[in-house]
């Protein structure tokens, strides 16, 4: 089930990032990609996968500057991902912090976008780029570098699927059915 809700929300996320194109009376215009959805999917799969190793005996080795961290609460600790195999970034505490507060809390609770956070439909490593000024652009999504950064982590938490639930608190919340977990 969360391997299917992640899989289904990387769809969604690819076909937002397709140029669209919408029907006024009668004309076509065509209006770009739907980057608010895709940005709000993309930092839900971060949350996710995170998630799954909150307090979890087995972690991915995440880094914090020079110092390994671990998940041990929810929040933007789920964050920390980010810094690991499954998304391979080297963000700074704050700024991860800042990436769940404006790319994720705001934009999925609120609808806001946060006023240093810009959304590009561009490809760029990082994916998440936080640039040296404060305001509008300091943080960037670049939303079809992040989708690829997303199937990877996907495709990387699949394979260790086993292991991450047998050491999973979410996983504990599963219905006790065969095969619910995937």
């Amino acid at each position: 089930m969360v391997i299917e809700a992640m899989e289904q929300n990387l769809l969604a996320v690819k076909l937002a990032l397709k140029n669209t194109t919408r029907v006024v009376n009668g004309s076509q215009n065509t209006f770009g990609i739907l980057g608010y959805p895709a940005a709000i999917l993309m930092f839900s799969i971060v949350d996710t996968i995170g998630s799954h190793f909150r307090k979890s005996k087995v972690q991915p080795l995440m880094m914090l500057g020079c110092n390994s961290v671990k998940i041990s609460a929810q929040g933007d600790q789920h964050f920390y991902i980010l810094n690991s195999e499954y998304f391979n970034l080297n963000l700074g505490k704050d700024d991860i912090k800042a990436f769940y507060k404006i790319g994720r809390n705001a934009l999925n609770h609120n609808s806001l976008i946060g006023e240093e956070l810009t959304l590009s439909a561009t490809y760029n490593n990082p994916f998440l780029e936080v640039c040296g000024f404060s305001g509008k652009g300091k943080y960037v999504v670049h939303l079809n570098s992040f989708y690829n950064a997303c199937a990877n982590a996907i495709t990387l938490f699949k394979l260790n699927k086993d292991t991450i639930f047998a050491n999973s608190i979410n996983a504990k919340m599963f219905p006790k059915t065969k095969g619910s977990a995937v």
